[in-house]
């Protein structure tokens, strides 16, 4: 029951960080073709309001992390 429990927390957090490294890359995407893509006119400023995922998304994998390290140890 504990190894399969593993082997599953295993799975979940290499989906997890495959998830995060994806959504890191479209990110970057999305950031570029604002920057390249998006034309404005000389009086218009465009304003970019998007949030920063790259630390919510660590903030969550930490708490997670720390979760399953407590639940082991116990």
């Amino acid at each position: 029951m504990d190894l399969t429990f593993f082997i599953i927390c295993v799975i979940l957090i290499y989906l997890i960080y495959y998830l995060i490294n994806c959504i890191q890359s479209l990110n970057n995407e999305l950031k570029e073709v604002k920057t390249k893509c998006i034309k404005t006119e000389n009086d218009i400023t465009l304003d970019i309001n998007t949030p920063d995922v790259n630390n919510t998304l660590k903030g969550e994998v930490v708490k997670l992390i720390e979760y399953l390290n407590k639940f082991f140890i116990k």
